[in-house]
């Protein structure tokens, strides 16, 4: 589903979610450079740099569910009502917020580490701030707060790709990340809601 087309949801979906996209980032398939590393590892690279991208670029979706299992059982009722893969449940799953999709990025940036684009330290303390991630995720109701943390560490994996041989202190900065300025956007989404 296309961006800003959540607004053709019926409105009994729309009810119980509140939506915010983000700018997409300046990082997208074309940038990156499969053929460094060699034939070997041209689609594996693409298939994991693909899915970070993907997961920057996907909206930022708010609920008013207790806990994880009534968010859930709403999503089976879609699932009933409008069909497993239809646009409805499509669009609820591409929700940056989603932990399974947080989990996804965490384990596609695992296997880009062991390329020769990064240094031991570099894997080390990367490999780190993941695993503190993972330890978030599995223990925090704070999931913005995650976001934030892996938006940072992902476009730092993501930028060895699309500018081979620049060290991390030259690439800072160098692509868009707006997540600061969205989750302001939701938040007021919030407010306004209650």
């Amino acid at each position: 589903m296309e961006r800003e087309k959540h607004t053709n949801l019926p409105p009994e979906v729309l009810d119980k979610i509140r939506v915010v996209y983000e700018d997409p980032i300046d990082i997208a398939m074309d940038d990156i450079d499969t053929n460094m590393l060699g034939e070997d590892y041209r689609e594996l690279i693409s298939d994991l740099t693909e899915i970070i991208i993907r997961w920057h670029n996907m909206p930022l979706i708010c609920d008013d569910f207790e806990n994880h299992h009534d968010r859930r059982k709403w999503r089976k009722e879609l699932e009933d009502e409008y069909g497993e893969g239809s646009d409805e449940v499509k669009f609820v799953e591409t929700n940056k917020l989603r932990r399974n999709n947080i989990h996804q990025v965490i384990g596609a940036m695992y296997p880009l580490l062991k390329t020769e684009l990064f240094t031991d330290e570099e894997r080390e303390k990367i490999s780190v701030e993941l695993k503190k991630l993972v330890d978030l995720l599995e223990a925090s109701e704070d999931i913005l707060g995650i976001i934030k943390r892996l938006e940072v560490v992902s476009l730092e994996v993501l930028e060895r790709f699309v500018y081979p041989g620049e060290d991390a202190e030259s690439l800072e900065g160098k692509t868009r990340n707006n997540t600061q300025e969205s989750i302001g956007r939701l938040l007021e989404l919030e407010r306004k809601k209650r």
